[in-house]
């Protein structure tokens, strides 16, 4: 069992440092690809409620944000029905990062996938089945 256990957290550990390296290309850091891809995900958001949402501080995120809009990845933008918000806004260049960092990743994960025979694939998609409905369970 616990071997089996390090394997996942092994494959898991591999699968992120794949990302992360499509990530950095973009000369980005991890708080700032959370931030970007809950952008994508929940739209215009206001810093504090997009530091809650990545779990990090409103200042950390205030920093972040200003690298950002920097870089053409997000844009800051006045609600019409209150003046005083300010929302972080994914810019269409931001949005298209994403997108290309999520397609990426699937292509990394597709390609692992596609070594394993149609059995061996049937049986993995099966045990996954199983192990995210138990963990939906767990919180």
């Amino acid at each position: 069992m616990e071997e089996l256990t390090d394997q996942l957290l092994e494959l898991w550990r591999r699968l992120r440092r794949a990302s992360r390296a499509h990530v950095r290309a973009h000369g980005l850091g991890p708080e700032q690809y959370w931030l970007l891809t809950a952008l994508r995900r929940d739209g215009p958001l206001p810093v504090g409620e997009l530091a809650a949402r990545v779990g990090v501080t409103s200042s950390s995120m205030t920093t972040n944000c200003k690298r950002l809009e920097h870089l053409g990845l997000v844009s800051r933008q006045r609600r019409s029905d209150d003046q005083r918000v300010v929302d972080i806004v994914l810019s269409d260049r931001g949005a298209a990062a994403v997108d290309e960092w999520k397609r990426a990743r699937r292509e990394t994960v597709t390609a692992l996938v596609a070594r394993l025979d149609e059995g061996e694939r049937d049986a993995l998609g099966a045990l996954l089945t199983r192990m995210l409905d138990d963990g939906e369970r767990l919180g």
